[in-house]
């Protein structure tokens, strides 16, 4: 339900402590849900939780056909949050690097006694309940409350969340406003740095023309002002445009000026964003062996820096390139790790991505196509519409020669896709897999 903690089902005690099946305590339950997270603001001090506590439990009741008395006690008592189990190692390895944790949650006053329960309290600098605030997330004043506890501006931290809809959208609103004033006071640097984050979620979503506007912003005004370190983001947003063109040599040439401008700064989150990007341009322009040296350089990135969620997406695309390239035991040995790794840190990219290294790697192709449609879902789920069409192209390949009315179905809806994301040479792909392309097939 989070991205630190998650909820243990409280169904089964629920239903036990008001001794009803559990179908009607699930039914109670959700009613309850429902009714806090429209009114959880209200929660904002101890006094006003209480009263809202029982108002919760009164709506459960009601939904489950209960006596209300008794109600909030069961309610109270079935309600139990762990932390996941990569929760305080990744909070403390991130402590250790010397940076500023602040938890930012649509959650009431009770949020920090909550962290202290599940032992992560310890290990943040700050907590921002949305009650306590008076908005939720992705209002932009749950985000400033956030840098207010952080002692830091917007184009100096990272967000990490799991909704599209309350962390990124949240997100981009506050880079908008951070960059405003940032233009007000005449803070170029951060200009730079606000233009390019902007494209980054613009690309996510495969608007185009916002990448195209906030990449070229960002990039003028950095080239400009002789800021030549700040290049390599732009430049890395650069590749990705000239590859969503299909012109895929000169997203290479960008990708690898990102790569070595990001080296020379140390800027590692940049050198694996343009190594990942240079695997994906040279895997389509058919150099397996050159875009599997770059997600091995990007993976020494990831040890080096410590960047574990970007190292599960590195391995992931490593297992694809692998089965592209009839490496098969290559493939399953990739795919492998990335699962270990996407099961132990809770982060819903390197899940997609393990999904999808699991399908293309898998010997049964209707096994693996089931696990890529389960990848797609996750990729769509985050609102990143060119991975979910990456991942039914692979299913459609996967089924060729064993079901080829399915793959060519799945490969023609990929090309449809394809082509209403703007990106036409991956749609001229799909359709010449449709019409006698190569297997995607494990042995």
């Amino acid at each position: 339900m989070g991205t630190l903690l998650r909820l243990v089902p409280p169904v089964p005690a629920l239903a036990e402590a008001l001794r009803i099946d559990e179908a009607t305590a699930e039914r109670g339950f959700r009613a309850e849900v429902a009714y806090y997270l429209e009114h959880h603001l209200e929660g904002f001090d101890t006094e006003r939780l209480g009263d809202l506590r029982r108002r919760c439990a009164s709506v459960m009741a009601e939904a489950a056909g209960v006596d209300p008395a008794g109600a909030r006690d069961a309610l109270m008592r079935s309600l139990r949050f762990e932390a996941f189990d990569d929760a305080a190692p990744a909070l403390s390895h991130l402590h250790r690097r010397g940076l500023k944790l602040v938890v930012v949650s649509n959650w009431d006053c009770s949020l920090p006694d909550v962290l202290e329960r599940v032992g992560l309290l310890t290990l943040v600098d700050g907590v921002v309940a949305s009650a306590v605030v008076g908005a939720a997330k992705p209002d932009a004043r749950m985000f400033e409350a956030a840098l207010a506890a952080a002692g830091c501006g917007a184009a100096e931290a990272v967000h990490v969340g799991d909704s599209v809809t309350n962390d990124v959208n949240g997100a981009r609103a506050v880079y908008e406003e951070a960059l405003a004033l940032a233009q007000q006071v005449g803070m170029l640097p951060a200009q730079v740095e606000l233009h390019a984050w902007l494209a980054q979620l613009a690309a996510y979503c495969a608007d185009w023309d916002r990448v195209e506007e906030s990449t070229e912003a960002s990039a003028t005004l950095a080239e400009r002002e002789g800021l030549v370190g700040k290049l390599c983001l732009p430049y890395a947003l650069r590749g990705l445009l000239r590859w969503r063109e299909g012109r895929i040599g000169e997203a290479t040439v960008l990708f690898h000026r990102a790569h070595e401008l990001a080296e020379q700064v140390g800027w590692s989150e940049i050198a694996f964003q343009a190594l990942f990007g240079l695997a994906i341009a040279l895997r389509d322009q058919g150099d397996l062996d050159g875009a599997t040296a770059a997600l091995d350089q990007a993976i020494e990135v990831c040890e080096r820096a410590g960047l574990i969620a970007q190292s599960i997406q590195a391995t992931g695309a490593r297992a694809v390139i692998l089965a592209l390239a009839h490496r098969p035991q290559a493939a399953r040995d990739a795919a492998e790790m990335a699962s270990q790794m996407a099961e132990r840190l809770h982060y819903p990219v390197g899940r997609a991505a393990a999904l999808e290294a699991r399908g293309v790697a898998e010997e049964d192709p209707v096994d693996g196509a089931e696990l890529l449609a389960e990848a797609e879902e996750t990729w769509r789920a985050l609102d990143r519409p060119l991975e979910a069409t990456r991942a039914r192209l692979l299913a459609g390949q996967m089924l060729l020669g064993h079901d080829d009315d399915r793959a060519r179905e799945l490969l023609e809806q990929a090309a449809e896709q394809s082509e209403q994301l703007g990106v036409a040479h991956l749609a001229e792909k799909a359709r010449a897999l449709a019409t006698g392309g190569e297997q995607l097939r494990q042995s």
